[in-house]
């Protein structure tokens, strides 16, 4: 099982295209991914979009308030109380 999403499988969850992921990510609209490695890889947790999609899709702002934290707003203290 892969608690980790690359962008061609957060595509495939969200049934749209992997360069469309990029835009919703920019756009403020899906959960920020964490990077991984060198590289930077975006990999989006598997339990965070669960949850972000029980919660009924909320603007990452809205969802970083609710939850506190998102993919690397955990890291750099963004949207902490």
């Amino acid at each position: 099982m892969t608690l980790l999403l690359d962008t061609k499988h957060m595509a495939a969850s969200l049934g749209v295209p992997p360069n469309k992921v990029h835009q919703l990510t920019y756009n403020d609209r899906i959960p920020l991914p964490v990077k991984i490695g060198l590289c930077r890889c975006p990999r989006w947790s598997v339990f965070e979009l669960l949850d972000w999609m029980q919660a009924g899709c909320p603007r990452r702002t809205a969802w970083i308030e609710k939850r506190g934290w998102s993919g690397w707003a955990r890291r750099y203290g963004c949207g902490l109380p």
